[in-house]
Order: structure tokens, then sequence, then C-alpha cells
């Protein structure tokens, strides 16, 4: 019997699968702030940027970068973007 598709096309079982749920469920951990955060990131924006977008400082920007890298458990911005990417965010733009 073949694995129920899901609407993204990946199979219950498969690596992908299972990807997209954990990753669904690091997203839910983040804080609404966290949220925006992320969506600038995977923008390309840098800190002192997002800080300008959303009126804090850099510092507290790059506090929050710190914190949703942790919780998306990646070790650089790089890999946040593209799981940021692949749960639909960056796909706004910014001003």
């Amino acid at each position: 019997m073949r694995s129920p598709r899901l609407h993204n096309g990946a199979h219950r079982g498969s690596k992908e699968y299972w990807t997209k749920i954990i990753l669904g469920q690091a997203l839910d951990q983040l804080t609404t702030r966290e949220h925006e955060v992320l969506e600038f990131v995977a923008q390309g924006l840098d800190n002192d940027a997002i800080g300008k977008q959303l009126r804090i400082s850099k510092r507290t920007a790059r506090n929050h970068v710190s914190l949703i890298l942790s919780k998306l458990g990646v070790k650089s911005r790089a890999q946040a973007i593209v799981r940021a990417r692949d749960a639909g965010f960056g796909r706004k733009t910014s001003g």
C-alpha cells in the first residue's frame, strides 16, 4: 500500500514529510515578534534593516534572530533562510 500524499507531494513516511513536521513544530514555538523577524530574515534583511522596519534596536533584532536560530535548530542565518522559505516566509516585500 502506498503512503498517502500530502498536499505538497510528500509521502507520510518520507524524510521530506518528517522534516516539514519538525519545521512546523519549531515554527509553532516562535512568538509573534519572532515570526515578524523571520519574515524579514527570509527576505534577506540584516539586523540593522530589521530593526528599522520593526522600530527596535539592531541589538534587539540580533537577539530575536539568535532565538529563532535556536528554536529552528539551525546554526546559521543561511540555514534559517532556507527553512523559512520552505515554510512560505520571504514572499512579502518589505516597506
